[in-house]
């Protein structure tokens, strides 16, 4: 009776041991954007493969994102906030000045656009070029932060 359990029990184990030994060809990344020191509020990051794949991810407002299903490996990663720019319109310059416009309410099924504040960050991040932020995924989770500099 011990014997036909043990039977039974080890291809069970052996599946269970390889397959915990298999590597994640994926990982997923969480972190948090800052320029200075202080969050980028909104925006669009992009992680290109060596593959040439591109996976985006948006940046919350308080500056933190998450990205899933980026392959193992070295990508290289652009920043984007213009989009911000346009889609916040309550300051405007012209005339030499800064003024303020009144914007009315916003017709429903128009209030989807980019959320968060325009940060202004210089446009080499935007650029795969000329960035030069990258980062080695791994399988699984993990965590990485950006700090953007002038």
């Amino acid at each position: 009776m011990i014997k036909g359990r043990i039977l039974v029990a080890l291809p069970l184990l052996l599946l269970l041991v390889a397959g915990c030994s298999k590597k994640s060809t994926v990982g997923a990344l969480t972190g948090k954007v800052t320029y200075n020191g202080s969050p980028v509020t909104g925006g669009q990051m992009t992680f290109f493969t060596k593959e040439g794949g591109a996976i985006p991810a948006t940046i919350d407002a308080d500056g933190t994102y998450t990205v899933h299903d980026l392959p193992v490996g070295e990508a290289t990663v652009t920043v984007d906030t213009k989009n911000l720019k346009a889609a916040n319109p309550g300051a405007v310059k012209f005339g030499g000045g800064e003024h303020k416009m009144q914007v009315g309410p916003v017709p429903a099924g128009f209030d989807k656009g980019p959320k968060g504040t325009y940060v202004e960050i210089p446009a080499k991040y935007a650029d795969m070029k000329k960035t030069d932020l990258k980062v080695t995924v791994n399988g699984g989770p993990q965590t990485q932060d950006f700090d953007l500099k002038k």
